[in-house]
């Protein structure tokens, strides 16, 4: 199924969003249940393992930004995916209260009208989208010569963009801290919530409510990933969660 949906991914990509050039060639692949594989084009190091290496955030985020200006020029269109992105990622926040914050952790009233209020906050939404992910994290970018995104996961890769670039911006600065992370993080911020705002036709305040909400997803999917080993160890992320819901709100 990841295949496929990588697969899936990749065609769009490719053939509606004109972005062959952001994504690796397919040479081959095969979904079959015995010994599934796709066969990619070497695409280099991922960011992750560059920054863990001691790469500088900067140094891998400035040609980013360079090539996702060409993404969303390429991409950048007129439809509802725009609103209907950050609605599913409201939606999809919602889900990770549910299961992994309301069984460990009591929310006060105030708290829970936040969370189950935040689609007020976004009725007003552009009908601009370009290509989008909420997974666009560093181990899913990778740079040899070109930046390739190897991880579409299906054909749902278009909306705004703005909530995926914050979670990238958050796991370089507040997950894993890499190197020089707070130079790159308001990079990414100033990129988001000035120059594509513009591309989307969106009001400044409201790409920053967009950049927020990518933040409060972001720091509750690593509640998700922590809760189960250790309250102790979600319970930061958590009150960052709190925070940029206070700040949406």
């Amino acid at each position: 199924s990841e295949i496929l949906l990588n697969i899936k991914g990749y065609r769009k990509m490719r053939d509606t969003l004109n972005l062959g050039f952001f994504v690796p060639i397919v040479y081959d692949y095969s979904a079959d249940d015995v010994a599934p594989y796709i066969v990619l084009e070497y695409c280099g190091p991922d960011f992750q393992c560059l920054l863990e290496a001691g790469a500088c955030s900067v140094s891998v985020t400035e040609p980013l930004l360079e090539t996702l200006r060409k993404v969303f020029r390429s991409s950048c269109t007129v439809g509802p995916d725009g609103p209907e992105s950050i609605q599913e990622l409201i939606s999809m926040i919602d889900k990770l209260v549910d299961e992994f914050v309301v069984p460990h952790f009591a929310l006060s009233k105030v708290i829970m009208g936040r969370f189950r209020s935040l689609p007020k906050g976004f009725r007003n939404l552009p009908h601009k989208w370009t290509f989008a992910s909420w997974d666009f994290t560093p181990n899913n970018l990778c740079k040899l010569k070109d930046i390739k995104f190897i991880d579409p996961r299906g054909d749902k890769i278009t909306g705004n963009p703005i909530p995926g670039l914050a979670c990238y911006a958050g796991i370089l600065r507040d997950v894993h801290r890499f190197r020089n992370a707070d130079v790159a993080y308001d990079m990414v911020y100033h990129f988001a919530t000035g120059e594509l705002a513009e591309v989307l036709k969106m009001e400044r305040e409201l790409a920053k409510k967009c950049f927020l909400l990518g933040r409060l997803f972001q720091s509750l999917m690593s509640v998700s990933f922590r809760v189960a080993k250790s309250c102790s160890q979600a319970e930061p992320f958590l009150i960052a969660a709190k925070e940029y819901l206070a700040q949406i709100a």
